[in-house]
This record gives structure tokens, sequence and C-alpha cells, in this order.
């Protein structure tokens, strides 16, 4: 298969683990610098924030979700205070990776949310990933092949409860969401005003989908109005 050679390179903010280089064996990182060990604690983010602080308690949060997941490790859960988090509002860079057994926690629907301004696709996940994102919501998420608001591929378990998805749109699969060979939980959540070519919440292909207590209403598409 080869490898990627990144000899005498510098890696700020991340450690030499499998966590942060996937496949270890398949990277020469001989001489490299790595000069921050990953966050294992819970961190809180807010709008209002800086991202000099050191996110570790709700009196010093972080500015920025796309910040604090360059610093977390595994187990880690990410607290948002109520506000927007976008391009615009707080300097958000979009969309946001989330990590291997990471939780992204909000305040509520509607109190915490993430906004694409109809330019960005908000949410995705890594292979083999277990993700859990509960109580805020997606808005104005953008992609044009798929997932307006998140793409999950290939995942472990990626949970969403309690989620509210509004005004996303697609010119492909999955307004909202588009799942490909994951096992995907979907609880208590609200899909609204959502619009793809096909499926106009959400499109699923292989895996387990697991959908329970949710409100999909008002979502359009030319195929599969609500799921395809």
């Amino acid at each position: 298969i080869g490898y990627i050679d990144v000899e005498y390179s510098s890696f700020q903010g991340h450690d030499k683990s499998s966590f942060w280089i996937n496949n270890t064996v398949r990277f020469k990182h001989d001489y490299c610098q790595f000069d921050t060990t990953p966050i294992l604690q819970d961190v809180y983010i807010s709008p209002t924030g800086n991202d000099s602080n050191d996110g570790l308690t709700p009196a010093t949060p972080f500015k920025t979700i796309s910040h604090a997941l360059k610093l977390i490790g595994s187990g880690t859960t990410i607290n948002l205070a109520p506000g927007v988090y976008s391009s615009q509002t707080n300097g958000e860079i979009l969309p946001l990776h989330l990590l291997n057994n990471v939780t992204l926690s909000g305040a509520g629907m509607g109190e915490s949310i993430i906004d694409g301004n109809n330019t960005h696709r908000l949410l995705t996940t890594g292979y083999n990933f277990a993700t859990l994102v509960r109580d805020l919501t997606c808005r104005n998420g953008y992609h044009d092949v798929g997932g307006g608001a998140a793409r999950v591929q290939k995942g472990k378990q990626v949970v969403f409860d309690s989620v509210e998805f509004l005004l996303n749109e697609t010119m492909g699969d999955g307004g909202a969401i588009q799942s490909k060979d994951t096992n995907l939980y979907i609880f208590h959540c609200v899909f609204q005003d959502n619009t793809a070519a096909n499926g106009g919440a959400m499109a699923i292909q292989g895996a387990v989908t697991w959908v329970y207590n949710c409100l999909l209403t008002a979502n359009s598409a030319e195929w599969g109005g609500a799921v395809y």
C-alpha cells in the first residue's frame, strides 16, 4: 500500500498515537514534534468565549467547536452554551469533523444552534467511529452532493438524540442526513423544512437505522419527501 513520509514535521495540538495518526504503520513520523497532549476531560464552548482560554470550565470556554476538536481526545464531551455557532457569528470552521467516542452536547433545541448559512455542511463522522450528538439545532446546512446537515459513513454507532434539523438542503441525497453503511440511531429528533433530490429529511443506504419518537414535517424531495 505504501506510506506517507512526514519525518521532521511539527504537529501542533497532536500527540503521536493512533487517535491522531490513523494507522501509524503507514506513516513515517520519526523526528516529528508533537507538542500537546490531548485534553481528556469535558470542554466548554461559547460564541462569546476565547480560543485562548483553557476551555475546561463554563467560565473559561473556547470560542469555536472546531478549535476544541483539534485538542481533545477520545471520551470527551463538548458542551455548547446557548448561541449560534457559524462562520459569521463566532468564526466556526465547517463542517465539523466529529471524533471517535466524543459527544457533542448542546443546551437544547433552539438554544445551541449550528448554522451553515446555506453554504456549508455542518457535521461529518469518520469510519468505524462511535459518536453522540444531542440537544441542539442544525440549520441552514448545504452540500451539493449529499447530507446538507450531516454525512455519516461506515460509522460503528452514530446517535442523534433530541436534535432539530431545520432548513437544510442538498442537490443530492439526504437534505438533513445522508447515511451510508452506518449503524444510525435517531431519537426524539425534529426534521422540518429540509430539501433534497432524494430523501428530504434523510437518505439511508446499508447497515441499520433506528428512528424513534421523531417528528418529520414539511420536508421535500423528488423521491422520498421524508426518507429515501
